[in-house]
């Protein structure tokens, strides 16, 4: 009693007859959360990490061929693209929620030798501990990293600093390439002309 139930997206879409999927690469949106509320399909990406090939052979078709360090975007544009192809997409309206991890810690991934290092031009602040007024959490970990580095890499240098910016450019334009990819398979699809893209981050 008193507690307020609000319909998420894909329950108000899917109680007006429209076909609810999702593809997320993040642990923390598992369905055991209830983040798959009011979604048909939901495609928890994250576990081609922990072995679920199982769940995978389902919806991709071929071998899984991953790159290095991938963490489940490659999977999701293929099975976007896969549900972009079939008859469901065509037959009515859909809502899809397309979940990429990157760029996320410890920030290495498919694509860490595209930017020189060199050339990043570190901020004045790069190495400024939190203030006083931050979450104690967030100095913990601060201190944390700054004594053990993160991911197997140390974070003492200022080339230390640079490799990592350079790494997080990268997985940015990682996922620039994935939304291309995506963009391209709804014009190939001819879906472009009558479907919303919406932009969104959960945080940073």
């Amino acid at each position: 009693e008193g507690t307020l139930t609000l319909p998420t997206l894909a329950e108000t879409f899917r109680s007006r007859g429209w076909l609810t999927a999702a593809f997320v690469c993040n642990g923390q949106l598992s369905s055991r959360y209830g983040y798959d509320r009011g979604f048909e399909r939901y495609h928890e990406l994250w576990r081609a990490r922990k072995g679920d090939f199982d769940l995978l052979g389902r919806l991709i078709d071929g071998p899984l061929g991953l790159a290095p360090n991938d963490r489940g975007g490659e999977l999701t544009v293929r099975g976007l693209r896969s549900f972009l192809r079939s008859d469901s997409a065509r037959e009515s309206p859909w809502f899809v929620f397309v979940n990429f991890l990157e760029p996320h810690m410890p920030f290495h991934g498919p694509r860490d030798g595209t930017y020189d290092p060199s050339e990043v031009e570190l901020p004045e602040n790069f190495n400024d501990p939190p203030g006083d007024d931050s979450p104690l959490w967030n100095r913990i970990l601060s201190e944390r990293f700054r004594r053990s580095g993160h991911g197997g890499f140390p974070l003492e240098t200022e080339a230390d600093w640079r490799r990592q910016i350079a790494r997080y450019w990268g997985l940015n334009s990682l996922v620039d390439t994935h939304v291309g990819t995506i963009l391209d398979a709804l014009r190939r699809a001819r879906l472009d002309d009558h479907t919303v893209v919406v932009f969104t981050s959960d945080h940073g």
